[in-house]
């Protein structure tokens, strides 16, 4: 005998009990971090409902508040979702409360099933570890490469002999002196190195940072010979390039050879780990779509297809059935609304597409995670206390929530409208948030630097294009026209209109760094820095500035009401949980709460 899914709905809510019922601070050994309505809220309560909303900030891409703000949020949720008894909830599966709780149900047994028979539990044994290593030795083969620290001395910029002869001079004293520093291994240390790096380069000790790891083949031949030949810990001699002269310190050097396998072991364990998951994974879900379990009727199939172009037929077939549970049209369709992991079928798509789409929705989202529970509730995994301390706190967070935003609906609707004399008001206190965009357009001189090998000297193109860029402008400065100038020295987009960009609002085209230089500009103003931009280097003017100006009220009226609106409701939603969490006694409990701190930060900054 099959039964309508609304059967499932209210298992839900029965078999769970009461949301207080079974609360971890009845056991000696969980800490109380506060409490509310004479009920003490534990730490294991709480970092169940942190594992609830970890995965919600998560799908949200935020971070989570900190931990006094939601405990704060959780004794909300418990003081609400106490005051909700299960009979309350509509018994057929129409609301997307009943959804939500089908939802956690479903997921909450999946978690389960996955913990006990698909994540692997111990250490795997040595001997498979050997077994992989030696069948794919090849994939933990070492990369040659090296690192170094260095004096570089730039002669880039000297055009004269004795400039770069100053420089050599100034290289070979800098030798000297580290010379004298080797200890008996011929090594010199770090914090020499550093100290006459910086004074040789004028540059923070900070500065002198490790440059790598490089591979073979990836920086200039002469640089790495030179760091090749030494060991780590020693000094070149001082080598002279085209750009300048340098002195290297190896700081480390990988040589041809294979990782040991007590290096890669947790790699090997952690591929082999994934192996075997993903074979008992997929051997899952093949046991719980079989057909034997579930099915996709073709008679409601063709039923929903009929209800694309006509919707009011009144006809209600069964589209699919899980382990004797029916899933009629209506739930299916009320399901869309919720999860909105398909639309629903219209009369633009084919027979075919609305078949195809929804067969797949109907499997993935409906039967298999109803099959997924019925093997749970096999298991006896929806017995245990883990799988119903974690359902007991998801329906406290779904009540509640449900609750407190009913609760702050009806204060904001209860308001009276808020009238064109507030708009106004509020518009004239608050002009910034009403001003238009502003909107420039600048000259631009970009040149683009000359191929380059590898990374080193990439650097020194770079170099290069910001000299000519600099010689572009001069040329501009001593008395020459800005378009036929860089119409004939000029890469950019808009070089043959003269380097004149569109319109830009801020942000739009340049990066972050580059707005905040040209923002500085005052009309006609030339940068005086080239900056690194879209592969150029650039120099620009500011040509034309439309600033910001107040739109008009008539033109804003409607925003304004908005901003207005959204100001009620988020000071609505801190009245209500501060009135609740008064009028049901809440508090904190500081040696708790120093306990949460002694969590991982990272739990209550990431969503994930």
């Amino acid at each position: 005998m099959t039964r309508p899914l609304s059967f499932l709905m209210l298992c839900t809510l029965i078999t769970v009990g009461p949301v207080w019922g079974g609360s971890l601070s009845e056991q000696p050994s969980e800490k109380v971090i506060g409490g509310v309505s004479g009920h003490e809220i534990s730490q294991g309560d709480f970092e169940l409902f942190l594992r609830y909303k970890r995965a919600e900030f998560k799908q949200k891409q935020a971070k989570l508040p900190p931990p006094e703000e939601l405990i704060r949020m959780f004794a909300t949720d418990l003081i609400l979702a106490g005051s909700l008894e299960a009979t309350e909830t509509p018994s057929l599966p129409e609301s997307p409360l009943e959804w939500k709780l089908w939802e956690l149900r479903n997921r909450e047994a999946y978690t389960r099933i996955l913990e006990e028979e698909m994540f692997i539990k111990g250490s795997l044994p040595e001997s498979d570890l050997r077994e992989y290593y030696d069948e794919h030795q090849q994939e933990f083969a070492l990369t040659p490469s090296f690192s170094f620290r260095n004096i570089f001395l730039d002669a880039t910029r000297e055009t004269e002999k004795e400039g770069r002869d100053g420089l050599r001079k100034k290289a070979e004293e800098s030798h000297r002196k580290l010379e004298a520093l080797r200890n008996d291994r011929g090594i010199v240390s770090v914090e020499d190195f550093v100290g006459i790096a910086s004074d040789a380069m004028g540059v923070p000790t900070r500065e002198i940072d490790v440059r790598g790891d490089f591979q073979l083949g990836q920086i200039n031949p002469v640089l790495e010979g030179a760091a090749c030949s030494l060991d780590p810990g020693e000094i070149s001699d001082v080598i002279e390039t085209k750009n300048g002269f340098y002195i290297l310190r190896l700081e480390n050097k990988v040589v041809k050879g294979f990782r040991p396998l007590e290096e890669v072991a947790g790699e090997i364990e952690s591929r082999l780990r994934y192996k075997i998951q993903k074979e008992r994974f997929i051997e899952l879900r093949n046991r719980l779509t079989d057909p034997a379990l579930s099915e996709v009727h073709e008679e409601g199939l063709a039923g929903l297809i009929r209800w694309a172009t006509h919707p009011d037929d009144g006809e209600n077939p069964i589209v699919a059935e899980a382990e004797g549970f029916e899933i009629h049209l209506s739930d299916y369709l009320e399901f869309l609304k919720f999860s909105r992991v398909a639309s629903p079928p219209s009369s633009s798509q084919s027979p075919e597409e609305i078949h195809r789409t929804h067969t797949t929705a109907l499997v993935d989202n409906l039967l298999y995670p109803m099959a997924a529970y019925q093997h749970a509730v096999a298991s006896g995994y929806t017995t245990e206390a883990t799988f119903l301390n974690r359902m007991r706190i998801g329906l406290i967070v779904i009540l509640g929530e449900e609750k407190f935003l009913d609760l702050v609906r009806q204060r904001v609707q209860s308001m009276p409208t808020l009238s064109e004399e507030e708009a106004r008001t509020y518009y004239e206190k608050h002009p910034e948030e009403f001003m238009t965009t502003p909107t420039s357009r600048y000259r631009e001189i970009a040149v683009r630097p000359r191929e380059a090998a590898n990374a080193h000297d990439q650097e020194f193109a770079f170099r290069e294009a910001e000299a000519r860029a600099l010689e572009v402008l001069a040329t501009i400065k001593s008395g020459n026209a800005e378009e036929e100038t860089i119409m004939k020295y000029s890469d950019g987009e808009e070089a043959q209109e003269g380097g004149l960009t569109p319109w830009l609002s801020p942000g739009r085209r340049y990066s972050p760094e580059v707005w905040k230089e040209i923002e500085t500009l005052d009309n006609g103003e030339w940068m005086t820095e080239p900056m690194r931009e879209r592969g150029y280097a650039i120099l620009l003017k500011l040509e034309d500035l439309i600033p910001s100006t107040l739109k008009p009220f008539e033109n804003v009226q409607g925003e304004v009401i908005r901003t207005l609106t959204e100001k009620r409701v988020l000071e609505t939603t801190q009245s209500v949980m501060e009135n609740l969490l008064e009028e049901h006694r809440f508090s904190l409990n500081p040696d708790g709460i120093e306990a949460l701190k002694a969590m991982d930060e990272s739990s209550f900054s990431h969503p994930d």
